[in-house]
């Protein structure tokens, strides 16, 4: 097990030109996985691979594995519990009076469905956006930090030998 994954990071460092265009690109591809953006995350992410001169197979590759038709729901829940709690518990705002109104129809639908995960009375857009901001931006921090250590560890164990 111990040479795959050293197999993996090998073929992963191939791809990229250092560890922190690495990292990088999966600390993006993780952000854009975990962003409330349903539906256009592949064009997010080749746009900001392009912008920020990042390996776009690697963001498509981390975006692919994080956000499939398995997890899409539980990051959902997630986006919008972390936003409840941020926004209506702690911070104390109505989050509700901020939705748009032609939203009644995503609370008949997706509201409904989420109600069994998440315990709400209605969905607020500003919850979801906020909160899976939030999480995408957490979440992506802690892989951009574990991930360089780890590729700057294997790059001078390399060097090393």
């Amino acid at each position: 097990m111990k040479n795959y994954r050293q197999l993996l990071i090998a073929k992963l460092h191939k791809m990229a030109q250092s560890p922190k265009q690495l990292t990088s690109s999966c600390a993006v591809g993780v952000f854009i996985a975990c962003s409330p953006f349903l539906g256009i995350q592949t064009v997010l992410a080749l746009g900001i691979s392009y912008v920020l001169g990042l390996n776009t197979s690697i963001v498509l590759l981390v975006l692919c594995a994080i956000n499939n038709p398995l997890t899409m729901v539980p990051i959902m829940a997630i986006d919008y519990c972390i936003g409840h709690v941020v926004f209506e518990r702690i911070l104390q705002m109505d989050m509700h009076s901020y939705s748009p109104t032609w939203l009644s129809w995503v609370d008949a639908k997706v509201g409904y469905a989420l109600s069994y995960i998440v315990p709400m009375e209605s969905f607020a857009l500003g919850n979801y956006l906020l909160g899976g901001l939030l999480f995408a931006f957490v979440c992506s921090a802690l892989v951009y930090v574990v991930l360089y250590y780890i590729f700057h560890r294997v790059l001078q164990q390399k060097q090393s030998q």
